[in-house]
């Protein structure tokens, strides 16, 4: 069920195997037409259900070695005993694939974050320009080691714990728009999203990822938070 989700999310199984009791299933995903506009996402899990994923610019399915594979995402644990209260839903937007992995209160959500636009030093004849999001720590993305510099591949978006409710005035859940891609430590800004992704402020929402937001005639399905934060990544449907 997971890889017919990912396919309607537009990646294709590249790999799938079990690698010291480990499933591990590769994503081939083409986020441009760039020399290095292709990436590698590497879904983990554990015999007792935890979940990661990892981003890489090549995947060697001789040897099962990723190169210039980034950090791995924050995990999750799904339980073994409630199997079939487990939902898949599909995201194919032009800024997000993926798929979010629901079992009641816990969400996961494996896929591939690339802002609308870039900045245009950032070469992608050369480097791979793609995220996976930090399901624990919303603010943070990682990609692949292949960046310009010797820097690590941690990198962070724009977020404010200011934002958290709706607007007194109206309904319209706020938001924070567009989304601002940068590495702590190098190059400033690389990226920024158009209004198609957008965090949203979700206090007093379930932790389940399946809420529909409504802001300025347009819906948003808002994609899980962190415990204790006040806003999500939301992308829009409508």
């Amino acid at each position: 069920m997971l890889d017919t989700a990912m396919q309607v999310a537009g990646f294709t199984l590249f790999d799938s195997k079990n690698i010291s009791t480990i499933e591990n299933r590769i994503y081939s995903l083409a986020v441009s037409n760039a020399a290095k506009g292709t990436v590698y996402l590497r879904m983990q899990l554990t015999t007792g259900m935890v979940i990661t994923a990892r981003l890489s610019a090549l995947w060697n399915t001789s040897i099962n070695t990723a190169t210039n594979e980034g950090t791995v995402s924050s995990n999750a644990t799904f339980s073994l005993s409630s199997l079939a209260t487990i939902s898949f839903t599909a995201i194919n937007s032009a800024e997000l694939k993926g798929v979010l992995i629901v079992q009641n209160i816990t969400s996961f959500l494996l896929g591939v974050i690339r802002p609308a636009n870039l900045e245009s030093w950032y070469d992608e004849s050369q480097f791979n320009f793609a995220f996976t999001a930090d399901n624990s720590n919303n603010p943070n993305v990682y990609g692949t080691t292949l960046i310009p510099g010797s820097v690590a591949s941690s990198w962070g978006m724009n977020f404010s714990s200011f934002l958290s409710g709706s607007n007194p005035y109206n309904a319209n859940i706020r938001q924070i728009r567009p989304i601002e891609f940068f590495h702590p430590s190098a190059f400033g800004s690389v990226g920024y999203t158009s209004n198609d992704l957008v965090w949203a402020a979700c206090s007093g929402i379930s932790n389940t990822g399946i809420d529909e937001l409504i802001t300025s005639n347009s819906s948003y399905l808002y994609l899980g938070k962190s415990s204790g934060q006040s806003c999500a990544l939301g992308v829009r449907i409508s």
